[in-house]
């Protein structure tokens, strides 16, 4: 499977279709994007029951992909940090929504993806640890953390601002 922006969303057109916030994915992320991807368009079968994601971005140095599924929204995350970083991501139940079995296994699949980026370099996928070099959290690779302390980090955000779909 190709692992950029254009491809994934060529694949699955159904996923962003709807009106969305904006889908940033950076490029140490997208093989982790891609196979969350395919994991959601497997448990979704030929039923793809109105699934889209809303906004995907970076924060707190880790993924943040926020979807939804018909009426069943993404419980909303609550971070706790220290000065390392986000110590642990919880989502908080929504008192007055009943439960989604297909809606609770996406948002697992969806919670674990994110938790995979806490591990792996934004820019380049390679395992890294959290930089808060200017007061900004990335995760990075020692070569990115150089980089950047150099003002030399390169581009690393895949955007939708050029998908135009059929």
């Amino acid at each position: 499977m190709s692992t950029n922006l254009q491809s994934i969303k060529g694949r699955y057109l159904y996923m962003f279709k709807a009106k969305n916030l904006g889908i940033g994915i950076p490029a140490g992320w997208m093989s982790v994007f891609a196979q969350l991807c395919e994991n959601i368009d497997e448990i979704l079968g030929p039923d793809k029951r109105g699934f889209h994601f809303v906004q995907c971005k970076q924060k707190f140095g880790s993924a943040r992909w926020y979807c939804k599924l018909n009426k069943v929204k993404q419980r909303t995350p609550v971070d706790i940090l220290d000065s390392k970083g986000v110590v642990m991501s919880l989502r908080v139940p929504d008192k007055h929504k009943t439960p989604d079995m297909l809606g609770e296994k996406i948002a697992a699949l969806v919670h674990e993806a994110e938790a995979r980026t806490m591990q792996l370099c934004i820019v380049c996928g390679e395992p890294s640890r959290l930089d808060t070099f200017d007061g900004y959290m990335l995760q990075l690779c020692a070569v990115h953390k150089k980089m950047r302390r150099k003002g030399t980090l390169p581009n690393f955000w895949e955007e939708d601002d050029e998908f135009d779909p059929p």
